[in-house]
This record gives structure tokens, sequence and C-alpha cells, in this order.
């Protein structure tokens, strides 16, 4: 068929498989108007279907996937499920969502960040791990009535004597990540078996600690 010199309407009849090609490679659900690719009933505008379905794009300049929605109050996401069953949801916020403006980046177990977003970045790009409004860079947030919390957990793997795991604190000036930009420092050290250890408060890069707790 050519087509080159003319544009054609064509009309399906009303059907949900109303055109198939070769048995299911394609199929056009003129009654819904949806796309099936490896299904002859597609439940979305686009449903791909098989034992393995993928999406490859391929350029050999900039290639981009775009989502966007009407306004805050809609949303844009990503669904992760398991035999059928929604898990985590990846994506912006909808701002009917109590304790969110539509601005934020989440990813959690509730639709448009409702219920447990577990992880929230904010519009100035703050973090909230466990909030969804953080009131600095990192906020780590959680709740154990007469329980402890354990917001933040530092390992070296090791099971060498005298082992440390540091926390360090830089300042503006020198590369990030040296040593010599470091102006305090916490210390955790790995004594006899593992099973204690000490604790070091530094003061500067190098030299000796402030203060040793064992």
């Amino acid at each position: 068929i050519d087509l080159s010199t003319q544009t054609v309407d064509v009309t399906l009849n009303g059907a949900v498989d109303a055109l198939n090609f070769d048995s299911n490679t394609l199929s056009i659900d003129a009654s819904n108007n949806r796309v099936g690719i490896g299904t002859a009933s597609p439940d979305r505008m686009l449903e791909i279907e098989g034992s393995a379905p993928a999406i490859h794009l391929d350029s050999s300049a900039g290639v981009f996937i775009g989502i966007d929605r009407g306004s805050a109050a809609d949303k844009a996401q990503i669904t992760y499920q398991t035999a059928g069953s929604n898990m985590w949801y990846v994506g912006l916020a909808d701002s009917d969502v109590s304790g969110l403006d539509g601005t934020e980046f989440f990813i959690g177990e509730g639709s448009g960040g409702d219920g447990d977003a577990h992880l929230v970045i904010d519009g100035s790009g703050n973090v909230g791990i466990g909030t969804t409004e953080p009131s600095g860079l990192l906020h780590i947030s959680d709740t154990n009535a007469g329980g402890e919390v354990r917001a933040l957990t530092l390992r070296n793997h090791s099971t060498t004597t005298n082992s440390t795991v540091t926390l360090g604190f830089e300042g503006s000036t020198g590369s990030m990540g040296a040593d010599t930009t470091l102006v305090a420092q916490i210390k955790g050290i790995r004594t006899g078996n593992g099973a204690s250890g000490s604790l070091e408060l530094w003061t500067s890069s190098g030299g000796t600690p402030a203060k040793r707790i064992t």
C-alpha cells in the first residue's frame, strides 16, 4: 500500500480486538482506544505483555523519556508490582496528600506519596527519610515508643583490631574528601574481638584526639 501522496483515515469497528497483526504482535482496541503489544486486551492506552517485555531506546545523540502531569494535584509516577500487586511507587508527589505540596520527589509504598513515603526530596533539595518534611539537607525520623531508633549505622567490615569507622566534618576550603579539609572527626574503633570498642572525638585532621571514650 503506497500512502506517500495521500492521508488516509482508517475507521475500525468498535471491538476490543478490532485489528490484530500476527497473533497479538500488535492489537488495536477500538472500543477503548488502546494499543496492545503481545496482548489483544490491553488495560491501558499502551500495554506491552510477554515473558520478558522490554523497551529499548537507541540514539546516536540524546535520548529522553518525559512524564508530564496536568498539575501538582495529579500523580506522575512509576508503579512497581509483583504478580499484579502494587509494591513501590517512584515519582512526583501528589499535592492532595497531607504534608506534601506536589513539588517533592518520592519513593514509597503509597501512590502519590500517600502513606509510607520512605524517601522524599523536597523542592529545596532537602532529603527526608521517614519524614515528608525534612528540616535540613538530611532529616531522618522514626518512632519507637520506649525503644531505640537506630537512625544511622556506619560499618567497617574488617575484623582486624583498631579498624576504624570515621564520621568527618569538612571546612569550606581545600579539595572535598581530602583529609586536610577535616575540621573535626568522630571515630569508632574496634578493640579486641569486636564485642567492644572505643570512641574518639577529634578537632583536627591529625595529631591526637581531643577526647577518647572506652
